[in-house]
């Protein structure tokens, strides 16, 4: 078992708490979610991370046609966890993509905008997570944060955490794939 926290996470709601404590199993199946806000105070056998833990970005690719393990490593190093397609999933991907039955209208984006403000970037990453995994059917086994749930953990680090506003510093670290 494992414990993470950081200065911010994104809720179920899609809003931003304050200082979690995210315990996950081996499997990267998170095991409980809690919200200390200001009363948190650092604990033994818990990983710290400066920024905002947030469940990974999800990828929908309306074809895989020139879609191979390189582009999904390259994809995670921008936030992305989780990748799905309706098309057919070929055997060296098949461990990477998750094959859907229906092909939702999602636009592929495969960065964040710079946003300004925290209202703009709880909307950003309730768009990648929540809602994307809501249109996959994939919810809430992917995209949010919840014990139960197997999203991926990644953690934004380098965002300015008094404004919100997006720095050239800004990064994903991966805590669970």
């Amino acid at each position: 078992m494992k414990r993470f926290s950081s200065h911010y996470f994104l809720r179920e709601d899609g809003t931003l708490g304050m200082f979690p404590v995210v315990e996950v199993d081996d499997n990267g199946s998170i095991l409980s979610v809690t919200e200390y806000g200001k009363s948190f105070t650092e604990t033994a056998a818990v990983s710290f991370y400066g920024g905002v833990m947030m469940p990974g970005f999800i990828a929908y690719f309306d074809s895989l046609e020139g879609i191979d393990s390189s582009t999904i490593r390259k994809l995670k190093l921008k936030g992305f966890t989780r990748f799905a397609s309706n098309d057919n999933v070929n055997t060296s991907l098949s461990q990477l993509v998750t094959c859907v039955d229906k092909s939702p209208n999602l636009r592929f984006e495969n960065v964040l905008p710079p946003f300004f403000a925290k209202e703009d970037l709880e909307k950003y990453i309730h768009n990648l997570t929540i809602e994307r995994a809501e249109a996959l059917c994939m919810y809430p086994s992917w995209g949010v944060l919840k014990a139960g749930s197997c999203p991926g953990i990644v953690v934004m680090e380098g965002l300015n955490l008094r404004t919100f506003e997006w720095t050239p510093t800004v990064r994903f670290r991966v805590l669970t794939q």
